[in-house]
């Protein structure tokens, strides 16, 4: 038992929530019919977020590894600081805002997720904190949500991560 939450699963979709996605069993096997998914819009919201899917960047590659990349593995590489963008977004109802070093107004950033996406999002990542591989964290009065994973690199060991942003909840400020 790693501490997967009961029963549930989270898969960030990479492409804009329109709810016209469909989940289905045929041919015995779990099908996600959802127009606009594919490598195309997988490999265009990566390039978004700064983040490599494909070894040589190219779609066709991403077409070829999806399987290994739909779990963050394969070709798959993003720092630490792509990652907390991307958790920052979750946090702040969706806006994905560029990051900087030094000290400057904060740019009012795009629109990455709806609202209701990143509510749900920033839920699970609140379950996996308090029930879930990042349950050591459960009790920190900060009350964080966030998400552990496991990156491999050929030739090299595998080394954990997690990436994340507190407070939970309603609060005026957030850090990812």
């Amino acid at each position: 038992d790693h501490g997967a939450v009961p029963n549930t699963q989270t898969y960030l979709v990479m492409t804009h929530d329109d709810s016209a996605g469909q989940m289905c069993l045929r041919d015995d096997r779990l099908r996600i019919d959802w127009p606009g998914v594919g490598s195309q819009p997988i490999f265009e919201t990566a390039n978004l977020l700064g983040i490599s899917v494909a070894r040589d960047d190219s779609v066709n590659r991403l077409r070829a590894t999806l399987a290994h990349a739909g779990y963050g593995q394969g070709d798959v590489v993003a720092t630490p600081l792509r990652m907390a963008r991307v958790a920052a977004a979750i946090a702040s109802n969706g806006i994905l805002r560029d990051t900087a070093v030094q000290a400057r107004p904060i740019e009012p950033g795009r629109r990455f997720l709806t609202p209701q996406a990143a509510t749900l999002l920033g839920q699970d990542l609140r379950d996996a904190v308090l029930s879930g591989t990042g349950r050591s964290l459960r009790d920190h009065p900060w009350r964080i949500a966030g998400k552990t994973g496991t990156a491999e690199v050929n030739g090299a060991q595998s080394h954990a991560w997690f990436v994340g942003y507190a407070p939970y909840g309603a609060a005026e400020k957030r850090v990812a």
